[in-house]
């Protein structure tokens, strides 16, 4: 995936900006750097002021491990896939994590219930939903979790800055409130499109109907908007 300078630069910016980060803040770089997310890890507390936490090795299949790291480490932004917070909070220690003041997570669905149990362990920190695929930069929208959310999956939110997100539905228009379509990424972090694979490009990244000279990704996800102007993921259109 041909990613841009600008489109990672644009999601780098945003996380700092829009939460805050400063001298304080320590991340905790978990991801390998073969994956798009270790961009936001290494990157955003750099452009802060603040510092980057290297995990120790295989701390990602070892949530004792990453949890103690945490802890020592004074670390204030952790971010993760569902599946790994699940395993995190069995872990005992939790009261020693006190420093943690934002939790993102990403690349799976994310459920009210987990983001309770993660609010009791660590009363004092956000906790987000973002979602986004590497054809877009990382991360195109993002949702704090509401505590008065008791059951069923977190919406994914509203786009971050300089992207633009529509759901479509068969013929390219937008749908209403409430129906489901396909989700449509554009704006600066859209990528260039598949290295050596120009067909496969023209497919996915289209033309947008209504915005010409623009593009627009084909996700391949479902999605509706909520009365409330956030968006819910329903999976994808494959399955």
């Amino acid at each position: 995936v041909l990613v841009p300078h600008g489109g990672i630069a644009n999601r780098v910016r945003w996380l700092a900006h829009r939460h805050r980060l400063g001298a304080g803040d320590r991340m905790l770089l978990k991801t390998t750097v073969g994956f798009d997310a270790a961009g936001l890890e290494l990157f955003a507390p750099l452009v802060s002021g603040g510092a980057v936490v290297l995990a120790p090795e295989g701390a990602e299949r070892d949530p004792a491990a990453l949890l103690r790291t945490v802890a020592e480490r004074g670390v204030t932004i952790l971010q993760g896939v569902p599946s790994l917070y699940r395993r995190l909070v069995e872990e005992p220690g939790w009261e020693r994590a006190g420093s943690l003041r934002l939790l993102f997570s990403a690349g799976e669905p994310l459920h009210a219930e987990l983001c309770r149990a993660l609010a009791e362990r660590v009363p004092g920190a956000e906790i987000w939903n973002t979602y986004g695929p590497t054809e877009a930069s990382v991360d195109i929208t993002e949702h704090r979790f509401d505590p008065a959310q008791d059951t069923g999956a977190v919406p994914i939110g509203r786009p971050i800055g300089n992207m633009r997100v529509v759901v479509l539905d068969t013929a390219g228009r937008p749908v209403p409130v409430g129906v489901p379509g396909e989700l449509h990424a554009g704006g600066v972090g859209l990528a260039l499109g598949y290295l050596g694979r120009p067909g496969q490009s023209a497919e996915r990244f289209v033309p947008d109907p209504h915005r010409p000279g623009e593009r627009l990704y084909r996700t391949g996800d479902r999605a509706r908007w909520r009365s409330d102007g956030a968006l819910e993921y329903l999976g994808r259109l494959d399955h």
